[in-house]
């Protein structure tokens, strides 16, 4: 599993939504070539995948907004409805240590 603590949140991340994407940015930096098999598709897919694209903002005054895509298909125990909250039943992905640059800033 790949160990963390609240202390290696940067302290600029003070939001769910910042630590959604600072999350979801960690593990597909992590583990960029780990693939699954999605349901009812028959190609891999990664994992973790994110990407940062333009999308238009009508009525506001910037034309575009940036948003931040992401998707991960992470695997959980079979056991896992018996841990009471799904993240307790997640399986790691591997033990990879977080790199200095996501713990500062």
């Amino acid at each position: 599993m790949t160990a963390f603590s609240p202390a290696d949140l940067p302290a600029s991340v003070t939001t769910v939504e910042q630590l959604a994407v600072w999350s979801m940015t960690l593990l597909n930096h992590l583990y960029p070539e780990t693939l699954a098999i999605d349901e009812g598709r028959t190609q891999d897919l990664a994992v973790v995948g994110a990407v940062v694209q333009n999308a238009p903002s009508p009525g506001s005054a910037t034309p575009y907004l940036y948003l931040y895509s992401c998707r991960a298909l992470l695997p959980l125990a079979s056991n896992w409805r018996l841990y009471g909250n799904e993240w307790q039943g997640a399986i790691a992905l591997g033990n990879a240590a977080l790199p200095s640059h996501f713990t500062s800033g």
